[in-house]
């Protein structure tokens, strides 16, 4: 009884692997086959009933909708809308604030090689100099905020010019 209820517990755990992995692989692929395309949403014309005797068509307003897309700095689920000059999840957004208006800079413990990608953002350094690497900018600030946007974008340009040195380059 204990050997066949352990055998079903395992069978059930590769189900839902299985499962999973079918799920994320859809996923992906519908990710990947809209990455840069947009949902427009098209005009109706609607009559006026008060302007009925001019016959005159007021169109409503368009909107665009993007798809979803790949975060450019973690590769999770991105809403398609652009966040500080790319095209980011709202985890990275957020991270990139949170860094921006933090009181000091982060030191990788690996020597600026982690591996950033959806398994694990473990290291914040890595992180951040990633979304720089992908062309995160700060044009504006809203709120009090520990530093002004001119040393915000004088740490960014350092920033910057270090990874250079190291070898690392702007990647849009």
């Amino acid at each position: 009884m204990q050997h066949q209820f352990m055998q079903n517990q395992i069978l059930r755990n590769q189900l839902m692997q299985q499962h999973q992995m079918i799920e994320n692989q859809m996923m992906q692929h519908h990710i990947m086959e809209n990455q840069n395309n947009f949902c427009q949403i098209k005009e109706e014309i609607v009559e006026n009933e008060e302007e009925n005797n001019l016959n005159k068509i007021q169109p409503k307003k368009q909107k665009n909708s993007p798809f979803p897309t790949k975060c450019c700095i973690c590769g999770y689920i991105a809403s398609g809308y652009i966040f500080y000059n790319v095209k980011c999840c709202d985890g990275c957004k957020h991270f990139f604030r949170r860094c921006i208006t933090a009181k000091e800079l982060f030191k990788c413990k690996n020597g600026e090689n982690c591996d950033i990608g959806k398994a694990a953002i473990k290291c914040k350094s890595c992180r951040f100099d990633k979304c720089l690497l992908k062309g995160m900018y700060v044009t504006k600030l809203r709120g009090a905020q520990q530093k002004s946007l001119v040393e915000l974008q004088e740490i960014i340009e350092k920033r910057l010019k270090e990874l250079e040195l190291n070898g690392k380059y702007i990647q849009k």
